[in-house]
């Protein structure tokens, strides 16, 4: 089969989940109505996140906030 191992062929990608960090936007959100992208990202850094900015990015545009 178009000379791929068996492996690569049945590779399912396991994407964690995102509610930990939807639960923490609309949180902080709730609050702080008027905080941007920037700004929500720091805090929850400050919090301990250790969340990928891409990752709260992606989520903070999923919720279109």
């Amino acid at each position: 089969m178009a000379g791929l191992s068996r492996s690569v062929f049945y590779y399912k990608h396991k994407r964690p989940s995102d509610d930990e960090v939807i639960d923490a936007l609309l949180a902080l959100v709730e609050r702080h109505q008027r905080w941007g992208l920037p700004k929500l990202f720091k805090r929850l850094r400050n919090k301990g996140k250790s969340w990928n900015k891409k990752r709260v990015e992606r989520v903070y545009n999923m919720l279109k906030l």
